[in-house]
């Protein structure tokens, strides 16, 4: 296996997952693969943009719960 698949798999990964019902924790872990992938091949990078910004306004939206309760 090579680390180009793992990295393309994780993105199809993070594609068909439901960002919706991701956990604070969850969501963190998200957006730091997404990270690693987009350093580890710019072509991911425009790939992943649409799933980073899903996985922020996740994070925010959990904050603001946070912060109400």
């Amino acid at each position: 296996m090579s680390y180009t698949w793992d990295m393309a798999f994780l993105l199809e990964y993070f594609r068909e997952i439901d960002i919706s019902r991701l956990t604070h924790q969850e969501a963190k872990q998200c957006l730091y693969y997404l990270n690693l992938i987009q350093l580890s091949n710019q072509a991911y990078e425009a790939e992943g943009a649409p799933i980073r910004e899903k996985v922020i306004e996740r994070l925010k939206e959990l904050e603001n719960q946070q912060q109400k309760s």
